[in-house]
């Protein structure tokens, strides 16, 4: 009978120590009649004391589905009581999505996890960045009240939206003819030839994109007027495009079309008239050669 009395004491001292092995509480008073949620978890409304294991929680309390405050790594101590208070906000929903999947997710120091991701955060404007092994880049959302903003980021190639004004010049790369604007397209890392062509203009300049980049190139083709000029003859250009020819007070001048200044001035008092011996230097690819004469 003794036997049997000690072992249900044993029982019974082992059920009280595995029921308060480790236990804490978390309290929490403010906000009143907030819901609360613990490890995802909803466990009631506040105010409330909750008795939990020591250990690390996932704490958020909401007073609507898009007024919440989430606090990570609360600490709850075997034997301690710890009080919390909450001051919900205004959310919205961001979902990240990537290309491959699984890049991480991070706002500052904060990493908020990997895509595809999709969870409530602060209204407002987020600077958002994605790293995927060595490729990095970051992007900025602009978060609004109960609505969802989605972003999709390709980390393997970049994206660019090429626009131009007029829409009719067409756009070549790397010696390819995409056609004509605008057009978005996704290119490989490293540097490419971009050419601008409208009727008898061409332009080429180099564009240097990484992995994740999004950027808008935006080509602007206007008129313009050139200064002042007295001329004395017709005005023509230069086999190339590059220069406009002008016969005036001072002599022959060279207008580089980029820049709309004379580049090069040619001037002999004795042939102020014989506008054509330049045309004919300029149109043969001489004209550099024709400053002695």
């Amino acid at each position: 009978m003794k036997k049997i009395f000690a072992f249900f004491l044993l029982v019974a001292a082992a059920m009280f120590l595995s029921s308060c092995e480790g236990k804490g509480k978390l309290v929490i008073k403010e906000p009143p009649n907030a819901d609360v949620y613990i490890n995802g978890k909803h466990v009631g409304k506040t105010p409330i004391e909750v008795e939990l294991k020591e250990g690390k929680y996932t704490v958020e309390v909401a007073v609507s589905p898009f007024e919440m405050e989430r606090k990570k790594n609360v600490w709850v101590y075997f034997d301690h009581t710890t009080e919390l208070s909450f001051r919900p906000s205004p959310k919205g929903i961001l979902v990240v999505d990537t290309k491959p999947q699984g890049a991480e997710v991070i706002e500052g120091r904060n990493p908020l996890g990997r895509t595809p991701f999709k969870d409530k955060i602060d209204v407002g404007e987020h600077h958002i960045i994605l790293k995927f092994g060595a490729v990095g880049t970051s992007r900025v959302v602009n978060i609004e009240y109960g609505k969802t903003t989605e972003l999709f980021v390709n980390l393997e190639k970049a994206v660019v939206h090429f626009r131009a004004n007029p829409s009719q010049a067409t756009l070549s790369i790397d010696g390819k003819n995409v056609g004509s604007f605008p057009v978005d397209l996704e290119l490989e890392e490293g540097i490419h030839h971009i050419t601008v062509s409208h009727q008898h203009y061409t332009d080429t300049f180099r564009l240097k994109v990484k992995k994740g980049d999004e950027i808008t190139v935006t080509y602007i083709l206007t008129d313009v007027q050139l200064p002042p000029i007295q001329a004395y003859g017709p005005i023509t250009f230069t086999p190339d495009k590059k220069y406009l020819i002008t016969l005036g007070k001072a002599g022959i001048y060279f207008w580089d079309l980029k820049k709309f200044k004379p580049q090069i001035s040619l001037y002999d008092p004795k042939d102020v008239g014989n506008f054509d011996k330049f045309i004919n230097y300029a149109v043969s690819g001489r004209w550099s050669l024709c400053s002695g004469n």
